[in-house]
């Protein structure tokens, strides 16, 4: 074959000019994101605040138009300009991936987010100083966009620049980005105002090897936006933000175990740990999320600080600060947490809008039982929208390795690692909601009290059951149908009064003295304050009642699993007893002495363990029929020797000694059924074993004792255990606090084991809770009382005859 013109060398590619175009227009789609991408430049270049000036920015013509943003970093040398600066794609912040001096995690790697600038203005005049060995680097560089135009090679493209040293001069980068392509409206301004006041979560913070971090901080200067209603910014302070309902902090540790705690109102913090291998990627990751329910229940304040939070700060807040935002090395990343530009990242909303009714994660269905929720398929019907949540996830460290950011800068490419994070969040939230309801179960309890109180007190009496208070209730409604049409005599001055003597009225029949004629302007009002306390408690008596059958039927459910349950007990009982007899059997064929009495031994510890679940069965018992056991009544005597054998076994291992008083057997437990009876009785001995284990007692005692006086019965449950301070003795009964002074959990780590510890259990916080709401119910009552004699607790419940 011929070949003409033969030649061999090497190519390369050059670049056409309007790379820089496209570049600057699919690097970012909005402005704000734009100068957020400049904004991330001075903070790599280790500034400690950046000024965003805007000038002649609101007129159609932008001729004199002008941006700059203006840092105090370390500034750039004429070489770093020129190798990198004005390099696409350079790798340096790639191979530095941290800053000089406060060593931060520097925000780009990719070499390109400085030709956002080619999207916002025309023209850009870059002004930077940088100290050097010799003294100080001046460069100023001066860029026309519009040069950049297709079919030119970008190399044939000249930006022209100054250069010169001194002795003197001040670090920092100005940015001056002349002509804007746009003009700024109010929207727009209010949406870059925003964009700013969020931008960073930068905070003060010391790195090891490398100077203190004073933080970062951003401000605008827009002297055309001054007077603009609606641009004002108000700052909510962490402590305003604290003053909701709760606050909900999480981290994920390199083994992708989840911690999780919540401090709430009316509560103490609680603690929850969720452990997932998958999650791993995601270590160390931290998030914080504010719970503000804007929909309060009737009668119900959801604040913790009601006077810090009021009605109008609430309004400013939800405008402000709605929506839950995700920092990625420290800065923002839009659109999440853009709750008033529709943002729904985290399906919230959608989920909202279809009334998700129960949590996707198995174990949190399991908690929202334990902790007394009617029915876990109905847990998340409060769950808060994204109005409701404020907060901040931060992806930082290692994690940042597990994430892609989008080009466009507007999130994150979804990848599993994506996927995982918002379900991390989305299990959080849930388990938050669950103790949102418990508390909503609490505080609805709290009001009915209050309501019952005031019916009582608008008739001048008690009442004795909530039966005989609904009875009274609707009579009074239906004795006062046509009090409304009723017209009302008010009181009269006493100078408009008759005397006696002025009716003629003889004191036989007396119907108009001074005090009757006052009544018939005064027994309205009083017929119309016991109605309305009538119409109160009716409609609180009907939803207690309510609340009470969907828990009895959450308790239904619960019913096959307790009898399948009993019956393996039975099982394993009744296979302890042949073990038993079968080890007898082989000891009596040994001639081996050592060897025989090492099997009766273990046949002996068969049989003990057959008679500790025989002894527990006859508990099951008390609660797998609670049909015919809310009509049974026992003794006190038949209660303390059952309650005795069924904790016989448990105590032993813990060298408790628990003892009961000598009582009459012909004393019967008064108003109390006896599954009643028996969970107020294992309720409060369970706390007391609890507080003993904690303990360093060497001799560890749990006494009940019973007295007997003319009108009520009166059982005291001491021990000398760790006692618990007065200033909580009122705080424990209610729902959700198990630890209220933190020592109790803490101090039986300290003794169990893992093992020991979990069958232990550490509980919902609702024990003491429910035996209160029990004797409430018959008009009995339990609170701590001080200790006596050698006792560091006592308890004491109190039933009339």
């Amino acid at each position: 074959m011929e070949k003409n013109n033969y030649k061999e060398d090497s190519l390369k590619f050059d670049v056409d000019a309007q790379l820089i175009r496209e570049l600057g227009e699919r690097l970012v789609s909005r402005n704000h994101i734009g100068i957020s991408e400049l904004i991330k430049n001075s903070y790599d270049a280790d500034s400690p605040d950046v000024e965003v000036k805007l000038q002649n920015v609101t007129s159609t013509a932008l001729s004199n138009s002008k941006l700059t943003i203006v840092d105090s970093g370390t500034g750039m040398n004429f070489t770093t300009v020129e190798k990198h600066w004005m390099t696409i794609g350079t790798g340096n912040k790639r191979l530095n991936p941290v800053s000089q001096i406060y060593g931060r995690p520097v925000t780009g790697n990719k070499g390109i987010g400085r030709f956002a600038c080619q999207r916002l203005a025309k023209k850009l005049e870059l002004i930077t100083c940088a100290k050097t060995e010799q003294g100080y680097d001046h460069t100023t560089v001066h860029f026309e966009w519009d040069d950049f135009e297709p079919g030119k090679s970008l190399s044939q493209v000249k930006c022209k620049y100054e250069y010169f040293s001194s002795s003197t001069g001040k670090p920092g980068t100005t940015l001056k980005l002349k002509e804007l392509r746009e003009k700024i409206t109010t929207r727009d301004f209010n949406m870059l105002l925003k964009s700013i006041t969020f931008i960073s979560v930068a905070q003060q913070t010391k790195r090891a090897g490398y100077e203190e971090d004073p933080g970062f901080n951003a401000t605008i200067v827009a002297p055309e936006f001054e007077n603009t209603p609606g641009t004002e910014r108000f700052l909510a302070s962490d402590k305003i933000l604290s003053a909701g309902w709760g606050t909900l902090r999480g981290t994920i540790k390199h083994d992708g175990t989840i911690y999780l705690a919540l401090d709430s109102k009316d509560t103490e913090t609680q603690n929850y740990t969720v452990r997932d291998s998958r999650y791993h990627a995601l270590s160390g990751i931290d998030f914080t999320v504010h719970i503000i329910p804007l929909k309060g229940k009737v009668g119900i304040d959801n604040r913790r600080e009601p006077s810090l939070l009021t009605n109008e700060t609430l309004k400013s807040i939800r405008d402000e600060y709605s929506g839950i935002k995700l920092y990625f090395n420290n800065f923002r990343v839009y659109p999440y947490g853009e709750v008033s530009e529709g943002d729904d990242w985290l399906g919230i909303a959608k989920d909202i809008s279809t009334r998700r009714g129960g949590s996707e994660h198995a174990e949190l269905s399991e908690l929202a039982l334990k902790m007394g929720l009617p029915t876990a398929s109905r847990a998340m019907l409060n769950h808060p929208g994204t109005r409701s949540l404020i907060g901040s996830i931060l992806i930082h460290g290692e994690a940042t390795d597990s994430f892609v950011v989008k080009m466009d800068r507007e999130g994150l490419v979804e990848t599993e690692n994506f996927i995982n994070l918002k379900k991390v969040i989305r299990l959080s939230l849930d388990w938050a909601t669950i103790n949102y309801e418990a508390w909503l179960i609490s505080a609805r309890n709290k009001r009915h009290q209050t309501v019952v109180k005031r019916f009582e007190q608008s008739f001048g009496q008690s009442f004795e059951d909530d039966k005989s208070r609904f009875i009274k209730a609707i009579e009074t409604l239906e004795s006062n149908k046509n009090l409304e049409e009723t017209p009302v005599v008010s009181p009269q001055p006493a100078s408009l009064l008759k005397t006696d003597d002025q009716y003629n009225l003889d004191s036989g029949n007396r119907d108009l003295t001074v005090e009757n004629h006052f009544n018939i302007g005064t027994r309205p009002n009083v017929q119309r304050e016991q109605v309305g306390s009538a119409k109160e408690l009716a409609v609180s008596q009907y939803e207690a009642i309510e609340a009470e059958n969907e828990l009895l039927r959450a308790v239904s459910a619960t019913a096959p699993l307790l009898f399948v349950f009993a019956h393996e007990v039975k099982g394993i009982a009744h296979s302890l007893l042949s073990q038993s007899t079968e080890l007898k059997s082989i000891a009596e064929k040994i001639d081996d002495p050592k060897i025989q009495q090492q099997l009766l031994d273990m046949a002996n510890n068969a049989s003990h363990y057959k008679k500790a679940f025989d002894d527990l069965f006859e508990l099951f018992d008390v609660f797998s029929d609670s049909a015919s056991n809310t009509k049974k009544k026992i003794s006190f005597s038949n209660l303390f020797a059952r309650v005795n054998k069924g904790f016989r076994f448990f105590i032993e291992q813990f060298g408790i000694s628990l003892t009961f008083s000598d009582v009459s057997p012909r004393w019967m437990i008064p108003r109390l059924n006896q599954a009643e009876a028996y969970s107020v009785l294992i309720n409060l001995l369970s706390n007391g074993i609890k507080s003993l284990i904690a303990s360093e007692e060497k001799t560890r005692k749990l006494h009940v004792e019973l007295s007997l006086d003319e009108s009520q019965y009166t059982l005291t449950v001491k021990d000398n255990g760790i006692g618990l301070s007065e200033e909580h003795w009122e705080k424990v009964f209610e729902a959700r606090t198990f630890d209220p002074e933190g020592k109790l959990y803490s101090s039986i780590s300290s003794v169990l084991c893992d093992e020991q510890l979990s069958n232990l259990g550490k509980g919902a916080g609702l024990g003491l809770n429910i035996v209160r709401n029990i004797l409430r119910k018959h008009k009995g009552s339990v609170a701590f009382s001080k200790p006596t004699d050698s006792w560091n607790a006592e308890v004491k419940v109190e039933i009339g005859k």
